[in-house]
């Protein structure tokens, strides 16, 4: 891992390998492997990154704006098991 170059104020820092860019409708999306992640205790739970002591920002491409990621709303492949 390359971490010599991380900015001491981010609370968590990932190092990815680039695998592709896919260009399409005049936007470039980046698929890569996660290969390092370095993460202040602050925003840890049990040795995990708890996103709501993050607080995560991701870009809408639609609205053109940044917006923050909110808690968790419900699990995944679970929340609609009540009504099978």
């Amino acid at each position: 891992m390359v971490f010599d170059y991380i900015i001491d104020q981010l609370p968590v820092a990932i190092e990815c390998k680039v695998i592709e860019l896919q260009e399409e409708f005049n936007e470039t999306r980046v698929v890569a492997e996660i290969v390092g992640m370095k993460a202040d205790e602050s925003v840890l739970t049990d040795g995990k990154v708890d996103l709501e002591k993050l607080h995560p920002i991701m870009f809408d491409t639609v609205a053109l704006c940044y917006r923050e990621i909110g808690a968790n709303v419900g699990r995944a492949w679970k929340a609609g098991k009540k009504f099978e």
